[in-house]
């Protein structure tokens, strides 16, 4: 009677905390930047029945004159996802972010869930499962972009499961990794990691049966490795093949530049960039203790998982995600099987005696968690708006059909590239297909003057005006700040520039024409003022700096008050981005430069006051 009150308590506890789960992955907006272009793949494939052999979205990127110079990396994007995509968009088609919020929550959900079953069926107790279920979930609901990648942290999951039952059990279940990689295969190029992972299996299996002399025999070996060589031929039966090893070139690292997940999080967490992940930190801090405490007990095969998968997500925050989901799997089975061996069984012992204690421990613990995240009126079923998506410029460039060539940030371009093609096409989007783009896109969006000069010859156009009439570019949409809180620099150069002029603001994005008569009536009905514009930066970046601990925000918030002549203020809040994160030398440049700003505004005021 006892075990079964105890079982329904703890039963209870883990429903209301799995349904808490649920609410918070729910509450999620859509909110990726990659989705947008994924499900406009997925809508290409699903129209043309094929899958892309150039890219369709972009119209510099196929031009002579672009010859791209990573052709396999190009095509690795353009096809790898075909399956992912196309799901998505038929999901998306058929019921909107709605749809694709309950698919990322149901995949998410099964993660976690599949992983405190399989600990449950390695006799882990419900008391150590309950809060790695928790640091789970918490690592989890930083990782919910609507991406292909989604189906990754799945299938890592189920490749490390089967595995796991093979070296526990044996059997034939070893083979079920073949439909798995093939399917892997086909949705996401993650499908790399699944490899790596068998490969680690069937290394660290030779390790302990031939050196360190375990119980099992060399048939089971073999049949390891025939399975993980079928796995390796199985992975390839997709459009790529294995070229997704190809992401991992130092000649494909250009492309690494500047985007936030191939960051390393301590870097991130360094500058202020990115709130500390503790539930990250306690699981590194548990798998040291793991290896420490099992030392000699623990296979080779975990250690060489931890500590690669360790070393991948510290020194690049996309590979987070698979250090934990792998990590909690390993610490949980071996923390119970060191408990195991230090506490007795028997009637008497500590933990029998307190299962009530313990059991009522979790319950009110789930319902404290339950009680300050179940929240059902958060679950909206919506675009996160104020974060990637430019939907109000795109309806505005419809409404009024405005012709020519667009370029747009990275971030705003695969939205437009969903809402606008196959009526226009843009510039470059956060796929980077092509590297000669990606470097003048850098020059337009940093308002770079020249390759080689600081100051340019009488007469001579600075490079990145020369770019925009070189693409024929009549149309731009730039997004307030990128994802480091930098306000691109080609605002300010187009609001200074007698040919541009801004006829769309929202608190997203700026939608700036060519002055051209083509667009006179537009620009006469819809012209914005440069209080205007600046004053809704300054209202968007105050916003997002209240939020923010980083510097970047207050120092865009600084250039522009800057550039509308504001010194005093944009002193303040340098010096303000300055004590968020002391000791950047382009903040007290910035802080310097300004300063003499304030020091000529002066003299001159004093000049003219004494005439």
């Amino acid at each position: 009677m006892k075990k079964r009150t105890i079982r329904i308590i703890v039963f209870l506890s883990f429903l209301i905390l799995f349904l808490s789960f649920l609410s918070n992955f729910l509450s999620v907006k859509v909110w990726d930047y990659d989705f947008w272009w994924h499900i406009a793949t997925g809508r290409y494939i699903a129209e043309h029945r094929t899958l892309p052999h150039a890219d369709p979205f972009s119209y510099a990127n196929n031009l002579e004159e672009n010859k791209n110079a990573h052709p396999l990396r190009e095509k690795l994007i353009l096809k790898q996802y075909w399956l992912a995509q196309v799901m998505f968009y038929k999901v998306y088609e058929s019921f909107g972010e709605k749809g694709i919020i309950i698919l990322r929550s149901l995949i998410l959900l099964s993660v976690i869930l599949l992983i405190s079953l399989w600990l449950k069926r390695e006799n882990a107790s419900f008391y150590l499962i309950f809060p790695l279920a928790f640091l789970l979930h918490q690592n989890c609901i930083v990782f919910t972009g609507e991406r292909p990648v989604l189906f990754s942290l799945l299938f890592t999951v189920i490749t490390f499961i089967i595995l796991e039952e093979y070296r526990g059990k044996g059997g034939k279940i070893i083979f079920f990794l073949l439909p798995v990689m093939t399917l892997w295969a086909n949705l996401h190029g993650g499908f790399i990691l699944g490899i790596i992972i068998i490969v680690s299996y069937a290394i660290g299996e030779t390790f302990d049966i031939l050196i360190r002399k375990n119980e099992k025999d060399k048939k089971h070996l073999l049949m390891l490795i025939l399975a993980c060589s079928l796995s390796i031929v199985f992975s390839s039966i997709n459009p790529n093949g294995l070229n997704a090893f190809l992401l991992f070139s130092p000649q494909n690292r250009v492309f690494e530049a500047n985007v936030q997940e191939y960051f390393s999080p301590f870097v991130l967490y360094r500058d202020n960039l990115r709130a500390i992940d503790w539930e990250y930190i306690a699981l590194i801090i548990l798998a040291i203790a793991v290896i420490i405490l099992r030392n000699r007990k623990l296979n080779t095969t975990f250690i060489i998982l931890i500590t690669g998968l360790l070393y991948a997500s510290a020194t690049s925050l996309r590979y987070q995600i698979f250090f934990v989901l792998v990590s909690t799997m390993i610490i949980g089975k071996e923390m119970q099987l060191f408990i195991d061996s230090h506490i007795k069984g028997d009637e008497n012992s500590y933990i029998i005696r307190y299962q009530y204690l313990a059991a009522a421990f979790v319950f009110i613990s789930s319902l404290l968690y339950a009680a300050g995240f179940l929240n059902t009126q958060k679950i909206t079923f919506e675009k996160a708006r104020l974060v990637s998506v430019p939907q109000g410029a795109s309806e505005f460039i419809k409404s009024n059909h405005i012709e020519g060539n667009l370029f747009s940030d990275m971030g705003s371009g695969g939205y437009l590239i969903w809402s606008l093609y196959p009526w226009k096409k843009v510039f470059i989007d956060t796929r980077s297909l092509n590297y000669i783009l990606l470097q003048e896109y850098e020059w337009m969006m940093t308002s770079r003057i020249s390759l080689s000069e600081n100051h340019l010859p009488e007469g001579k156009k600075p490079l990145w005006e020369r770019l925009i009439d070189h693409y024929n570019i009549d149309l731009v949409v730039l997004n307030s700040q990128d994802p480091f809180g930098t306000t691109p620099k080609l605002i300010f150069s187009l609001m200074k520039s007698d040919k541009w002029t801004p006829v769309y603001i929202d608190q997203i994005s700026i939608v700036f024409v060519r002055n051209s008569k083509y667009n006179q009536n537009l620009i006469n009905e819809y012209r914005r003022s440069e209080d205007v514009v600046y004053n809704m930066l300054i209202a968007r970046l105050t916003q997002w700096a209240m939020h923010n601990k980083g510097p970047r925000y207050l120092v865009s918030l600084g250039d522009v008050f800057f550039h509308m002549g504001r010194y005093e203020e944009a002193v303040k809040a340098y010096a303000y981005a300055d004590k968020r994160l002391p000791g950047q030398k382009y903040v007290k440049l910035k802080m310097e430069k300004t300063q003499e700003q304030i020091e000529n505004k002066n003299k001159r005021m004093n000049i003219k006051e004494k005439i």
